[in-house]
């Protein structure tokens, strides 16, 4: 039950603005109470939710919480939050408030942002000379000559690492690089078997189907001058090779942010090399994975592919990377379906047809999960200090806010956003407000 006050502040902009402060119990999270601080603009809703010990009147989020302010991180007895975050409103003007001790900063963001543009912008980086540069896509040969596609923005400042979810490549970034590179090195990249990232010979030749996507991986026999016995699509994996990444390529600690499987690779990340992880911004991270057919099915997705899992993953994978079932399947997950565009489907479809593509699938749905819980994961972030941001879209059919504040109940001192409308992966249906937290988490963690 609602225990709140509503409070109309003036602006010198033409928008309103309606600030909403309550207490309520959170039935998911036993002896607990919630602060939501909803900032209301057209087109979008910002919740800051603070969860309060049931006996205590003090925020866990830090004082230094990035974009909160003072207020949030003081006693909220009485309720008083001075400073307040608004999200962007989704018509033409796109924009950020900030609003501080009643004094508006406006955040504007590039004219591109959030339109969906095909292009990345940002100067290069100081890539290393045995990086390759081919057709303006930038490849690191990783392991076993896999081909690792990546690319880097930003001339200064502190090193990011920006981390997909399934299905997806680094382009789902596009929307957010261009900001951030404004102040910070970013790099994104393909995690083997998704995007543009692929092993550059048949891991296990001689029994592929002529269809696109199905050439490769179903022979009889893994092909040993690639070593690819030892190639499995698992989380595992592409927790080593984000590790590999940062030394190799960036050359240092990075601040790692992920949506969806990219936070739950940061986590598994900064678990087992915190001195390479500066801090952690999770947005709607799944809190599991490999967790499915690998727990019944007699292999855990290596080379060569078993006879008995070809003819499902020929029909499954005809089916998923159809164009109207991705474009479907992305409209459930957006809140907004018209922001997903014809251009990400394009481009989600384009790595399916790579040789490789369909005994990677049938890899990564039987490859197993993390040697240590979600929940022990977060669990280990806090015990070893590394700092973390817990950002969430509120419509996600997936990974609902409950998931978050189970999340939070572990990261005490994380700060929880909570977006509305959004989905799935804020960072690209509303990117404005989700640039603004991550630069802010980055100033202040």
């Amino acid at each position: 039950a609602w225990s709140s006050a509503g409070v109309c502040r003036g602006s010198r902009g033409p928008w309103p603005r309606l600030v909403t402060v309550g207490l309520l119990t959170a039935p998911c999270i036993p002896d607990s109470t919630m602060a939501v601080y909803h900032c209301r603009m057209p087109g979008l809703v910002v919740s800051v939710t603070l969860l309060l010990a049931a006996t205590s009147t003090t925020a866990f989020v830090p004082a230094s919480a990035p974009l909160c302010g003072q207020g949030l991180g003081r006693a909220v007895a009485g309720l008083k939050l001075d400073t307040v975050l608004l999200g962007s409103s989704l018509g033409q003007d796109r924009r950020v408030w900030r609003h501080e001790r009643h004094t508006d900063a406006l955040f504007r963001m590039s004219s591109t942002a959030g339109k969906g543009s095909e292009g990345v912008g940002g100067a290069d980086s100081g890539v290393r000379p045995e990086d390759e540069a081919t057709g303006g896509k930038r490849f690191w040969e990783w392991k076993n000559g896999w081909r690792i596609h990546y690319d880097c923005n930003g001339d200064s400042g502190p090193a990011v690492l920006l981390l997909s979810g399934f299905g997806v490549g680094e382009h789902h970034w596009e929307r957010n690089v261009p900001e951030l590179a404004k102040d910070n090195r970013v790099f994104t990249m393909d995690v083997l078997g998704q995007g543009l990232s692929w092993p550059t010979k048949d891991p296990a030749p001689g029994g592929g189907l002529e269809e696109e996507g199905f050439e490769w991986g179903f022979g009889d026999k893994a092909c040993e001058d690639t070593r690819a016995g030892g190639l499995t699509y698992s989380c595992t994996m592409w927790r080593d090779q984000a590790i590999d990444f940062i030394s190799q390529v960036v050359g240092g600690p990075v601040y790692l942010a992920g949506n969806s499987l990219g936070g739950y690779l940061a986590c598994m990340i900064a678990c087992a090399r915190p001195d390479l992880v500066k801090g952690a911004f999770l947005i709607n991270p799944t809190p599991w994975w490999g967790v499915g057919p690998q727990r019944l099915l007699p292999w855990e997705g290596g080379y060569p592919v078993p006879w008995w899992v070809r003819p499902v993953t020929v029909r499954w994978w005809d089916a998923i990377r159809n164009p109207s079932t991705i474009k479907t399947l992305l409209e459930q997950v957006y809140s907004d379906g018209e922001r997903v565009g014809d251009g990400l489907v394009s481009r989600i479809v384009v790595p399916t047809r790579q040789p490789a593509a369909a005994s990677a699938f049938a890899s990564i749905l039987c490859s197993p999960g993390s040697e240590i819980s979600f929940d022990d994961m977060l669990a280990a972030l806090k015990e070893q200090g590394t700092p973390a941001c817990l950002c969430y879209g509120k419509e996600d059919p997936w990974i609902r806010p409950v998931w978050g504040y189970r999340a939070k109940r572990v990261l005490t001192e994380a700060p929880y956003y909570e977006l509305s409308p959004a989905g799935h992966c804020p960072h690209h249906e509303v990117p404005e407000p989700v640039n603004a937290l991550l630069a802010g988490f980055i100033r202040g963690a």
